[in-house]
C-alpha cells in the first residue's frame, strides 16, 4: 500500500431512510400491500422510524451473517497460523477500532508493508541476461488477455470437436425491467434465444446479479428458461452473482440447478406493491390544480383515493401473483408447500443460509452435485441479535452482535411444541433454494456435467449398455483419466458469451437485410459510404448487400470464450 493510504476496515452497515412523515407533510398518502412479514420494500413509505421486528430480525441475520463470512474471509487469508475461528474474531475486533492508516494496517498485520507503485514494478522487473535491467524501450508488459488469446488459437488448431464442450453464458444484470439497453431483460432474451439456436452449444448458464425487478419481465425470462430445457433440450445452469433476490429468484426457480456464492444474497420470495395518492395538499404547496375527468376506473390515477372495492381489489391481485411465484418455486425447486412458507414470505437470505438452511436429511441431491456438497467447507453460521441506542445526534443506531449461547431450561417441551418440532424434523425441502456453493466456473462444469450425463444416456438407450460402458464410447477424442471405476472423461470447457458482441460490420449486414431498415442502419450506411466506396473498388462486389456480406465475413468475430478443464464423472471437487 501506498504510504499514505487507508484501510477501511469498519465492517458492514445499512442505512434506511423512512418517509412517512415527509409524505404526510406533503400531502401524499401511500397504500401499500406486501407478501408476507419479511418484505421489506414498502416499509420506508409505510413505517415512521423503524423496520418491523421481523423485518429488523431478518436484516440482522443477513448483515451479520454477511459480515461473520468477511471476517473468516480476511482472517484466513491474512493470518493463515490462527485457527480460523480465531482469526475471524480478530478481524471483527478490528473492524470495530477501524479505519486504520497503512502504517497501523502494517503493524495490526492487514497489510505487509508499505510501497509506492514504481518501486513495485522495478522489483518485478525481469534482469535482462547480463543481470542488467531493461531500458524503459525494451520494457514490455503481457496481459493475461494476451496469454489466453494465444492458447485459444492454439487450441483451436488442435483440438477437435469431440474435445470441446462449448457452455453459452447469458448475463442477467440489474434491476428486471422492459427497458432496453446493454444488460436489459431483452439482451438477455435474445442471449437465450442465441444460444438455444446454436448447436455447438451444449449447456448454458445464466450468471445473475440482480435484486429483482417487474413481475412481467421476470415471468417472460423464467419462460425463457424453462423453454431452454423443455423445449430445446439445453441444460441451463443458474449462476448467482452478488445478488439474486426476488424477481432475480423468480427467473433462476426454472433453471436445472442453482449455484450461489456464500455471500450471494437471494431470496426474497415475495411480492409488494405500492400506490401514492397525492392530495390537494401537495397541490396547494405547489399552487396548483388539476382536473380529472375518466371513462371508466379510476384505480390507476395517483390523484384519485382508492376505495375499499379497489383496495381489495389489489390486495387480491397481489395474492394472485404471490401464490404464482410460490407456485414457480414449488415446481422448479420441488418444495413443499409448508416447508416453502417457512422460507419465503419475502425473507432475503445469504447464500450460505439458503444452501444450510435446506440441506437437510431429506433434501434431493443430484449425484453429479455429491462432489461440489462433499468438497464444501462452509463458514459456521452464528445466530445474531440487536442492540438499539440513540446516538449524540438523536438518531437511532442499531449494532448487531452474535446471540449468546444461553442454555435452555430443563424443562418438557408442551405437546403443541413437540407436534411443531416434529411437523419441522419431516418438511420437505426437495432441492432447497440453491443446489450448491460456488461460482460461474462452478456452475459451468455443472452445465457440462449434465450435458455429458444426457450424451451418456442417449447412448446407453440408443445401444442398450451400460452407464459405464456408454461413457466410454463417449467422445472417443477425450483424454480419460484415472483408473478402474474412477475413471473419467476429461473435456475441454470453454465459455461463449450471449448475445455475441459482433463487430461493427456485421451489425451492418443485419441492418441491411431488414426489410424495414431503421434509423440506426440509415445512419450506419451513410457514415459508412466513403469506405464502402473504396472497399468497393477493390473488392468489386456485385451489389452493396454483397459487399457487406464481404465485410461482414472479413472482420474477425468479438465474442468472448473462456476455457477451462472438466471431467465427467467428477471424482473430487473443491470450492
Amino acid at each position: 500500500m501506498q504510504p499514505t493510504g487507508q484501510v477501511p476496515l469498519v465492517g458492514l452497515a445499512s442505512q434506511l431512510p423512512f418517509f412517512k412523515r415527509l409524505l404526510n407533510w406533503a400531502g401524499v398518502k401511500m397504500h401499500s400491500e406486501a407478501r408476507e412479514q419479511y418484505k421489506s420494500m414498502v416499509s420506508p413509505f409505510t413505517e415512521t422510524d423503524s423496520l418491523t421486528p421481523e423485518q429488523l430480525a431478518n436484516q440482522a441475520d443477513l448483515l451479520g451473517d454477511l459480515n461473520h463470512g468477511y471476517a473468516h474471509a480476511v482472517g484466513a487469508n491474512r493470518f493463515p497460523k490462527l485457527e480460523k475461528q480465531v482469526a475471524a474474531e480478530h478481524i471483527a475486533e478490528l473492524a470495530c477500532r477501524g479505519p486504520f492508516s497503512a502504517r497501523e494496517a502494517e503493524q495490526a498485520g492487514l497489510i505487509d508493508g508499505t510501497r509506492f507503485k514504481r518501486e513495485i514494478v522495478q522489483e518485478l522487473m525481469p534482469k535482462t541476461s547480463d543481470d542488467e535491467e531493461m531500458t524503459e524501450s525494451t520494457k514490455r508488459w503481457k496481459t493475461l488477455a494476451h496469454y489466453a488469446q494465444l492458447s485459444e488459437r492454439t487450441l483451436q488448431k488442435t483440438l477437435s470437436k469431440d474435445q470441446v464442450v462449448k457452455v453459452g453464458v447469458v448475463y442477467l444484470l440489474g434491476g428486471i425491467s422492459q427497458m432496453s439497453g446493454p444488460n436489459s431483460v431483452s439482451a438477455a432474451l435474445q442471449g437465450l434465444k442465441e444460444a438455444a439456436a446454436d448447436p455447438d452449444i451444449k449447456a448454458v448458464v445464466l450468471r445473475i446479479d440482480s435484486g429483482g425487478g417487474d413481475v412481467v419481465a421476470s415471468e417472460t425470462l423464467w419462460d425463457a428458461v424453462r423453454r431452454m430445457r423443455q423445449e430445446h433440450k439445453k441444460p441451463i445452469v443458474a449462476s448467482f452473482g452478488n445478488a439474486a433476490a426476488s424477481g432475480a429468484y423468480y427467473v433462476a426457480s426454472a433453471a436445472d440447478a442453482i449455484f450461489a456464492n456464500e455471500s450471494t444474497i437471494t431470496g426474497s420470495i415475495g411480492v409488494a406493491a405500492l400506490r401514492p395518492t397525492v392530495t390537494q395538499t401537495l397541490l396547494d404547496r405547489l399552487q396548483m390544480h388539476i382536473q380529472t375527468i375518466f371513462t371508466g376506473s379510476t384505480a390507476h390515477s395517483s390523484l384519485q383515493v382508492l376505495d375499499e372495492a379497489q383496495k381489495q381489489r389489489m390486495a387480491r391481485h397481489i395474492d394472485e401473483t404471490y401464490a404464482d411465484f410460490l407456485g414457480k418455486v414449488r415446481e422448479g425447486r420441488g418444495i413443499s408447500d409448508a416447508a416453502l412458507r417457512q422460507l419465503a414470505g419475502g425473507r432475503v437470505w445469504t447464500g450460505l443460509a439458503a444452501w444450510t438452511e435446506c440441506d437437510g436429511p431429506n433434501a434431493q441431491v443430484n449425484k453429479l452435485l455429491a462432489p461440489f456438497k462433499a468438497g464444501a467447507s462452509p463458514v459456521p453460521l452464528t445466530n445474531w441479535t440487536t442492540e438499539t441506542s440513540t446516538n449524540e445526534s438523536g438518531i437511532d443506531v442499531v449494532r448487531i452482535v452474535p446471540e449468546a449461547n444461553i442454555d435452555a431450561p430443563d424443562v418438557e417441551l408442551e405437546e403443541t411444541q413437540k407436534a411443531a418440532l416434529s411437523a419441522d424434523l419431516k418438511l420437505d425441502y426437495g432441492r432447497g433454494l440453491i443446489d450448491a456453493i460456488g461460482g460461474l466456473w462452478d456452475a459451468s462444469m455443472y452445465a457440462t456435467a449434465l450435458t455429458l450425463q444426457a450424451e451418456v444416456e442417449e447412448l446407453q438407450q440408443k445401444f442398450g449398455i451400460s452407464e459405464e460402458a456408454a461413457t466410454a464410447l463417449l467422445r472417443p477424442g477425450c483424454a480419460r483419466v484415472g483408473a478402474g471405476e474412477n475413471t473419467a472423461l476429461s473435456a475441454d470447457l470453454r465459455l461463449v458469451r450471449f448475445p455475441a458482441d459482433r463487430p461493427f460490420w456485421q451489425r451492418l449486414q443485419h441492418y441491411d437485410v431488414r426489410t424495414e431498415p431503421n434509423l440506426a442502419s440509415r445512419l450506419a450506411l451513410l457514415a459508412a459510404q466513403p469506405l464502402l466506396a473504396f472497399w468497393h473498388a477493390y473488392a468489386a462486389p456485385t451489389s452493396l448487400s454483397e459487399l457487406v456480406e464481404e465485410l461482414g465475413q472479413r472482420m474477425p468475430d468479438a465474442s468472448a470464450t473462456s476455457r477451462i478443464q472438466a471431467e465427467y464423472p467428477f471424482r473430487t471437487h473443491y470450492l
